[in-house]
């Protein structure tokens, strides 16, 4: 039976590898989810449930903990990644301060062919947290050029766009005063990705790997390997 080509893109996958969009596409078999992603996927969630309804660690924590379904290897990190998502929410708490969030990880979609989820606005600015201590500096303003576009599609009033990372010690803040800078890049990628991604369901091909430290938690990384 023929693959079905999805109509949208996540932000997230026309920025990542293209051949992990190959094997995201062609439903290719995973590996459970590293502790980085683990971390990262459960500090998201503590910030949304916290803005949602306010309350302390603990109870959050387990919380979006019991969601996880990732087997004996999820549960055995369960302490490592406890102490990892708590520097995550005491940073993200240090810089919330007085600040009043708009909204926290909101889909939006586009007529253009890609979608995601904006972590929060506040003060008429786009926010992104990241869970680690530095990222790629040029990805992460696409992104947030991405999520600008989605903004002004849909009707969403901001201004000005910062990535707030929360994996360090103290939290670090980057800004970004003209995301419209980077929107027809972006735009040129997801053009390319919609590319990519009906060539693998046409002829089941793998294009090149984008190979970046992001090989080391990628869940598709063995079948790269050809192990």
């Amino acid at each position: 039976m023929e693959q079905e080509i999805k109509k949208s893109i996540a932000v997230t996958d026309v920025l990542g590898c293209p051949r992990r969009l190959c094997y995201k596409t062609l439903n290719y078999e995973q590996l459970p989810p590293h502790i980085w992603t683990l971390r990262g996927r459960l500090g998201h969630r503590m910030i949304e449930e916290y803005i949602a309804h306010p309350r302390g660690f603990d109870e959050i924590f387990e919380l979006v903990w019991a969601e996880e379904d990732g087997g004996s290897y999820v549960l055995r990190s369960k302490e490592r990644i406890r102490k990892d998502v708590i520097r995550v929410f005491d940073n993200f708490m240090a810089w919330m301060g007085d600040r009043q969030p708009v909204f926290v990880e909101y889909p939006l979609s586009s007529q253009r062919g890609f979608h995601g989820r904006i972590d929060l606005i506040a003060d008429d600015v786009l926010v992104d947290f990241k869970t680690g201590k530095k990222t790629n500096g040029k990805e992460s303003k696409l992104q947030l050029a991405a999520y600008y576009l989605l903004c002004e599609e849909n009707d969403v009033p901001v201004e000005r766009g910062a990535i707030v990372f929360l994996g360090g010690d103290t939290y670090s803040v980057s800004e970004i005063q003209n995301l419209a800078e980077y929107k027809d890049e972006f735009l040129r990628m997801v053009f390319w990705a919609m590319a990519v991604r009906e060539e693998a369901v046409i002829t089941g091909k793998m294009v090149d790997a984008r190979p970046s430290i992001r090989c080391v938690y990628c869940p598709y990384t063995y079948h790269c390997r050809g192990i």
